[in-house]
């Protein structure tokens, strides 16, 4: 894997990246972090990401020492020295037991492959995951390095065979995939869980809400059960990395008869031009 990292002013290679073993991050998951797409050179939606972090960072009280734009200079210049033109960047704020020290600001950029063209033209199937989101935690509406939860649900879907796991709230609500959120369509209405349901909001969700009336769809942000979701027309996934995904299969049931669905492939578009739309701005940010 090519990719450069800084860590607390420091710029270095992949294999020379160390934090100390007393890092709270580390021994306790006491952090935050970001996934950011690079594309044609160029990081996408950073100031989105940069807001979440910075957010994230005050609610849980981990000491944030850079600004937007000294996070975009750090970002370029590990995108240049390391001749990255697709591939990722991944910000983590971490709490450390060292004295001079509050938090850890690391910043990784990697060419790391992302989805190929086929997972789209094939969709995922799914399976409703036996682990349960406690919907009353407030740290869930934050990405913290506490995933454990998520990462037992993609082994259950992987043992199972199939792409994905869907977690439900311990009421029995769909809430998100693994390190997806989860969007249904049910006749013209694109429906989704609530962002103070027990979801980590995402960059990505937001940005399809915000389309989803220019392409015909009324939007419901409300719970719903396992049932209705097996009911739905149309289901899909989003985040940064895998954009808009169909899903075409829970479990033993077919979701639009098996078939990519048509607002899944509409709004993947829409999104892609987006994205392409951003690119060429003169300033990105």
């Amino acid at each position: 894997m090519k990719g450069l990292a800084y860590i607390n002013g420091d710029f270095m290679s992949l294999q020379d990246a160390k934090i100390s073993i007393l890092d709270r991050g580390f021994r306790y998951g006491e952090g935050i972090f970001e996934t950011i797409c690079i594309e044609e050179g160029k990081v996408i939606f950073l100031k989105e990401h940069f807001e979440r972090l910075r957010d994230s960072a005050k609610a849980l009280d981990l000491k944030l020492s850079v600004n937007l734009e000294q996070v975009a200079e750090i970002i370029k210049k590990l995108i240049s020295d390391s001749s990255i033109n697709k591939g990722l960047v991944n910000i983590y704020l971490t709490k450390t037991d060292e004295e001079e020290k509050n938090a850890n600001f690391i910043v990784i950029v990697k060419d790391e492959v992302r989805y190929k063209e086929s997972d789209y033209e094939k969709g995922y199937t799914a399976i409703i995951s036996s682990i349960r989101i406690d919907s009353s935690l407030s740290i869930n509406s934050h990405k913290t390095l506490s995933f454990l939860p998520h990462i037992l649900a993609k082994k259950e879907a992987k043992e199972k065979g199939v792409d994905e796991a869907i977690l439900l709230s311990t009421d029995g609500f769909v809430l998100e995939g693994t390190t997806r959120n989860i969007f249904m369509i049910s006749g013209d209405t694109l429906i989704t869980a609530p962002s103070d349901s027990g979801i980590l909001p995402g960059i990505t969700r937001a940005k399809i809400l915000q389309m989803a009336p220019t392409v015909g769809l009324k939007v419901e942000e409300k719970l719903v059960d396992v049932d209705f979701l097996k009911s739905c027309d149309e289901i899909f996934l989003t985040s940064s990395l895998i954009e808009v995904m169909s899903i075409i299969k829970i479990e033993n049931a077919l979701i639009n008869r098996g078939k990519i669905g048509r607002y899944s492939v509409i709004l993947r578009e829409k999104y892609r031009e987006m994205i392409h739309g951003f690119l060429n701005q003169k300033v990105v940010k």
